[in-house]
Parts: structure tokens; sequence; C-alpha cells
């Protein structure tokens, strides 16, 4: 099945450069490192080990920044299958209500 031109310019109009390899992170992109935030070992009373995880230094975004990546690249696979026939579009994948 062939894409659409708008189709075609949004598949290659997506980068991934790890492709979900851990050892090869995206972000932030001068300077990818994994795990992208820093992580504390913290006193807590009651407790013997509790470690923060600063978020709020997170150049990835938030989660909903994450989700939304997580999104693109799902769809960048779906047109992957759609260009090389096996998704026909016959089969919903997303219902608008």
């Amino acid at each position: 099945m062939t894409l659409s031109n708008t189709e075609q310019r949004i598949l290659s109009s997506i980068k991934i450069g790890s492709e979900n390899n851990p050892t090869k992170p995206e972000f932030p992109p001068h300077k990818p490192r994994f795990p992208a935030t820093p992580i504390y070992r913290i006193h807590v009373p009651g407790f013997t080990n509790v470690w923060l995880k600063d978020e709020s230094v997170n150049p990835t975004g938030t989660h909903k920044d994450r989700l939304a990546w997580e999104i693109v690249v799902t769809y960048k696979h779906i047109l992957h299958a759609k260009k090389q026939g096996q998704h026909t579009g016959k089969t919903k994948l997303v219902q608008h209500v």
C-alpha cells in the first residue's frame, strides 16, 4: 500500500536517534546520557534506603512529553507497516469519539 504525500512527508520528518536503545539515548540532543535525570540518596527518618529523582532538570520534559513522543514513534511504525503492505488501513487504530 502506498502512502499519501502527507503521510510520506510525516514519515520522513520523524527522526529517531536510538530506536529505544538505552546505550544510545536521544536526550538531551547536545549531550545524551542515561539516565537523563540525576538521582540523590536522601535521609528520611524511619527509612533506610530512600532516593530522590530530580525531574525538575529532566531534559526530556514531562511524562506528557514522553508519552507524546511514544505516540509519534508508534505512528512512524504504523506508517512503515502501511508502506510495506503490512497494514491495510481497514483496522481502526484509534477511535475518535
